[in-house]
C-alpha cells in the first residue's frame, strides 16, 4: 500500500514538472515572438520617420530653388530667359519625381496614410485651382503634370516600356485630377493600394 502511494506521488510530481516545463516553454516562445514583433514594429516606425524626414528635406530644397526663381527678375536676354526656362523645367521634373517616390513609399507602407492624404489633397487642390498649385508664376506643377504625362508616355511610343509603377502613378494622378470633390480622396487612395491581405499583414507590423 505504501509503495503504491509513493508511486502515485512520484507520478504526480513528474506530471507537474512536465506541465511546468511545457508552460515555461510556451511562455518563453510567446515572449520571444512578442519581442521579435515589437522590434520589427519599432523598426518600421523608425523607417517611416526616416522616409518622411528625407522627403521633407528634398521638398525644402525644392522650395528654396522655387523661391529663388520666383524672386529673380524677368530676363530680357533671350539666352538668360532660355536658361531660366530650363531651370524651371528641371525643377518641375524633380517635383513630380518626388511625388512619384512619395506614392511608391506610401504603397510600400513607409508613409503614414493620414500624412499622404494631406499631400494628395494639396495635389488635388492644385489641379482644381492652378494658381494655388506648387510652382513659379507662369509655370505651375499642375500644368507641368501634363508635360510629364506626355514625356513619360512618349517613352512608350518610342519603344521603351514604361515601368508598371510609373503607369500606375500616372493613372492615379489622372484620377485624382478628375475627382470632383476632395471627399473621395481616401477611397481613391485605397483603390490604388496593394491588395487588402498584404495591407492587413503590413498593418500588423506598423505600416500605414
Amino acid at each position: 500500500m505504501v509503495p503504491d502511494m509513493f508511486e502515485l506521488l512520484l507520478n504526480a510530481n513528474m506530471t507537474a514538472e512536465k506541465d511546468w516545463a511545457a508552460w515555461v516553454l510556451f511562455s518563453t516562445t510567446v515572449l520571444t515572438l512578442f519581442v521579435v514583433w515589437n522590434n520589427a514594429r519599432a523598426s518600421v516606425r523608425n523607417k517611416q520617420a526616416d522616409t518622411v524626414a528625407a522627403f521633407n528635406k528634398q521638398f525644402d530644397v525644392l522650395q528654396k530653388e522655387r523661391s529663388d526663381l520666383t524672386a529673380s527678375k524677368p530676363d530680357t536676354d533671350k539666352a538668360a530667359a532660355a536658361r531660366r526656362g530650363l531651370q524651371v523645367k528641371i525643377l518641375m521634373d524633380r517635383f513630380w519625381s518626388l511625388q512619384f517616390e512619395q506614392f511608391l513609399a506610401w504603397r510600400s507602407g513607409f508613409v503614414p496614410t493620414d500624412l499622404y492624404i494631406y499631400w494628395a489633397f494639396s495635389r488635388w487642390r492644385g489641379f482644381k485651382d492652378v494658381s494655388s498649385s506648387w510652382g513659379v508664376p507662369g509655370f505651375y506643377s499642375s500644368v507641368a503634370f501634363c508635360s510629364i504625362c506626355l514625356e513619360w508616355e512618349g517613352k512608350s511610343s518610342d519603344g521603351l516600356d514604361l515601368p508598371t509603377p510609373c503607369k500606375h502613378f500616372l493613372r492615379y494622378m489622372q484620377e485624382l485630377r478628375e475627382s470632383p470633390t476632395a471627399a473621395g480622396l481616401q477611397q481613391l487612395l485605397w483603390t490604388h493600394a496593394p491588395n487588402r491581405v498584404l495591407v492587413f499583414i503590413r498593418k500588423l507590423f506598423g505600416h500605414y
